[in-house]
């Protein structure tokens, strides 16, 4: 069952409040430039969705987790920040990242890569994915939107907060919303690097 949604935006407790600047994926939640208003710096964050209080400190829980992998390949969350949309505050995962795109969106603006880079790119991927499976973490939600790229590096971005539908194309049959195997992820990383091979008109998944 869905978790249900406030009406209003939930924001995290005591956090630093950002200023939205240029978004890097469609919609009002994802990936945005922003803006620290205190120290006038720019950052990459990633704009949560109206989220039950609980479900938002899950979420703050999980960073932590994810910050103590701690690999070159996997971006780490330095701040949990609020953002105003729409007259209301909404919780965002700061990141400490150079990337400027996700796979998703470099590969509509591009095209599909040349395998050279591909493969560079898949290397660094499983990587990190490796690194977090021996400490007992597995990403579940894996996809081209997971992954944040600048030229020849990657970065495996955390999995918290981002939507099921948006990983569900590239997952394993025997995956689920609650979570997956290590294998089952391995399986997404290998459906993303063979569809960023793919011509565009040629590509049978689709996102955001």
């Amino acid at each position: 069952n869905a978790v249900p949604r406030p009406r209003a935006g939930v924001r995290f407790q005591s956090a630093t409040t950002y200023q939205l600047g240029e978004a890097l994926e469609r919609g009002e939640e994802g990936l945005r430039k922003a803006e620290n208003l205190q120290l006038g710096t720019e950052v990459l964050l990633q704009v949560l969705p109206s989220l039950p209080p609980d479900v938002l400190h899950g979420i703050a829980e999980h960073a932590k987790t994810w910050n103590q992998l701690s690999h070159p390949n996997l971006t780490p969350v330095v701040d949990l920040g609020n953002v105003e949309r729409d007259g209301l505050m909404f919780g965002a995962l700061v990141y400490r990242t150079r990337a400027r795109a996700t796979l998703a969106t470099q590969l509509e603006r591009t095209g599909p890569m040349r395998s050279e880079l591909i493969w560079s790119l898949c290397r660094q991927l499983f990587e990190a994915l490796t690194a977090a499976h021996e400490k007992g973490f597995v990403h579940g939600r894996l996809s081209p939107a997971a992954v944040l790229v600048d030229g020849g590096t990657l970065e495996l971005r955390p999995p918290a907060g981002l939507p099921f539908d948006e990983w569900a194309p590239w997952a394993a049959p025997e995956a689920q919303p609650t979570g997956c195997a290590a294998a089952a992820a391995v399986f997404a990383a290998a459906m993303v690097a063979l569809t960023s091979l793919e011509p565009a008109d040629q590509r049978r998944r689709s996102w955001k």
